[in-house]
């Protein structure tokens, strides 16, 4: 939204994230974006189980080529130089690589620790999937279908396809929840109220919760943060991490 004001000039929200994007810009906050924005998130939801049936396993590693869905690639290609020239950073998601035409690899976000970075990572996602939530709906619902679970959404019926799209949402969810915290960020903003979120969803109430209490994790919309900023009220005002979620 911030890097693509000029299509959403008429809506009600549009100031709220020209204030926000003049807070990147003067660096009132450091944003980031998680790679699924241009991977999973990029999908449509009628494209989800057919692109994501393109995936392969390649050394043990889930990798998509072509993984953005191919109406949305060319519109993303556009906004990733503005947002880059607007201060975003691309926190790396680990387990996704190799997605064709945008250039986003060369962008990544560059940690201190990395290996200590991707370690906590995956540490964060199988807590969350212990609680039902992120990666391991998809898995379980390809595992109905498949000796191995990509295989089994690729051989999924029809009928699944909006579950298959629900479950590609949710993992892209959950992994960019886990990426932000593991990154140390201090806000999650998302740009709905997450009012249809399930009882499995990370963002469902309770599930918050348990973020909250377990990792600090703290959620705003853009509307709570554009007040935080004009009043000061972030705990480090002049150094305050966002990352972001494909709704923000």
């Amino acid at each position: 939204m911030i890097s693509a004001l000029e299509c959403h000039s008429r809506e009600p929200f549009v100031e709220t994230f020209e204030e926000i994007g003049k807070a990147t810009g003067d660096g009132r906050i450091i944003p980031f974006l998680c790679e699924t924005i241009f991977t999973l998130d990029a999908m449509l939801r009628k494209e989800r189980g057919e692109l994501f049936s393109e995936y392969k396993l390649r050394s043990g590693m889930t990798t998509g080529v072509g993984a953005a869905s191919r109406e949305s690639s060319g519109f993303l290609e556009n906004r990733l130089k503005v947002a880059m020239d607007q201060g975003f950073r691309i926190l790396r998601l680990p387990r996704i690589a190799d997605v064709a035409k945008l250039d986003i690899e060369s962008r990544f976000y560059r940690h201190d620790d990395p290996i200590s970075y991707l370690d906590k990572v995956f540490e964060i996602a199988r807590a969350m999937e212990s609680r039902g939530a992120g990666f391991i709906q998809i898995k379980e619902l390809g595992q109905k279908y498949g000796t191995h679970w990509m295989d089994g959404i690729e051989q999924a019926p029809e009928q699944e396809a909006g579950n298959i799209a629900g479950a590609i949402a949710e993992w892209g969810a959950g992994d960019s929840v886990a990426c932000h915290i593991a990154l140390g960020g201090d806000y999650f903003c998302v740009g709905d109220r997450l009012r249809n979120a399930g009882e499995r969803s990370i963002f469902s109430r309770d599930n918050l919760d348990w973020l909250r209490e377990k990792y600090d994790f703290r959620i705003v919309s853009p509307e709570e943060l554009v007040r935080m900023i004009d009043t000061d009220q972030s705990p480090c005002p002049a150094d305050l991490s966002l990352s972001s979620s494909v709704a923000c």
